[in-house]
């Protein structure tokens, strides 16, 4: 890990130039791609969804309708002679036949309406599922982008305890370790018992991959009790030292707005069901890189492999 100096940073020159050969893209190139764009609506996206679901469906429709309109017209037509006979009217007619004839084509008629209520009724109960899909998958990423907004606005705000080596501690804001430290962050939340385990298997994982990374863990725990000397003013993380006897890749928590923060994370993730629900008996991970981008979440002890390939 790169020794921790919090000054700020000039981005080097983008390589798109015209030296380089490669053009940015206009601002008239950008809209002429926006414009070739075609928006589908809502209700048109949910039934062509539906119907890759049941691509037959509307076949099926079709050949009820056509067999069940024959054997009705055809039961009327037989119907009608069956009726002259009984009256007089013919006597060509065996009354027997007809009426089995009668019988045969109002029942197939019947058989086909059936049929196409049952599929149609299929049809709306499958089409309100994949509308209730899509409007789930809205309200999912329109929960992402406001928590993606949490972590690359308000997270840059809070303050952290850093263990620069040799007993030395220094306070400082998170953006500063992301902008002038060039730091990419690992973010633990969850109850001691998370922590400890989570804690415990970074110090398995070669410790010495989080300095060429240049990784810093956070960890956080979601329980009331003070359980750090650096989280003396609100929340902060589980650890019975002070900051400056902590491995050099743990930054412990300082100040106010962590709960908040790691509270609303675990109830949008508790929101979308399945493995979140279960976030705050296992844990939650944030991983943030240096530009302040979120490049993953996961609940339970994570797979450091797979966090330093992140980066």
């Amino acid at each position: 890990m790169k020794s921790l100096s919090f000054t700020s940073t000039v981005s080097p020159p983008s390589p798109l130039s015209r030296a380089s050969g490669v053009q940015k893209p206009t601002l008239l190139c950008a809209e002429k791609k926006k414009k070739n764009v075609v928006k589908l609506d809502e209700a048109v996206k949910a039934k062509l969804l539906a119907e890759s679901i049941a691509p037959w469906r509307t076949v099926r429709l079709f050949l009820y309708g056509s067999f069940g309109s024959g054997a009705f017209v055809g039961g009327f037509l037989t119907l009608a002679g069956l009726i002259a006979a009984k009256s007089g009217a013919r006597s060509d007619v065996d009354i027997d036949e007809y009426t089995l004839n009668v019988a045969i084509d109002f029942g197939a008629a019947t058989f086909f309406a059936v049929a196409a209520y049952l599929d149609t009724k299929r049809g709306a109960e499958l089409s309100d599922a994949v509308e209730a899909k899509i409007e789930r998958k809205k309200a999912s990423k329109e929960q992402m982008k406001a928590s993606n907004e949490r972590w690359t606005r308000e997270f840059r705000a809070l303050q952290v305890a850093v263990n620069l080596g040799g007993g030395e501690d220094k306070e400082t804001f998170v953006k500063d370790l992301q902008d002038g430290a060039a730091q990419n962050l690992v973010v633990l939340a969850g109850n001691k018992a998370f922590l400890k385990d989570a804690l415990l298997s970074a110090k398995l994982a070669q410790p010495g991959s989080f300095q060429q990374k240049d990784v810093l863990l956070i960890p956080v725990s979601n329980e009331r009790a003070p359980v750090s000397v650096a989280s003396e003013k609100g929340f902060a993380a589980p650890a019975s030292v002070s900051p400056s006897s902590s491995p050099l890749y743990v930054a412990n928590p300082s100040g106010e707005g962590w709960r908040d923060l790691v509270e609303r994370e675990m109830q949008d993730a508790e929101g979308q069901g399945g493995e979140g629900k279960l976030v705050r008996d296992k844990g939650m991970v944030i991983v943030i890189d240096k530009n302040g981008e979120v490049k993953r979440r996961g609940v339970g002890t994570p797979s450091w492999t797979m966090v330093f390939d992140d980066f």
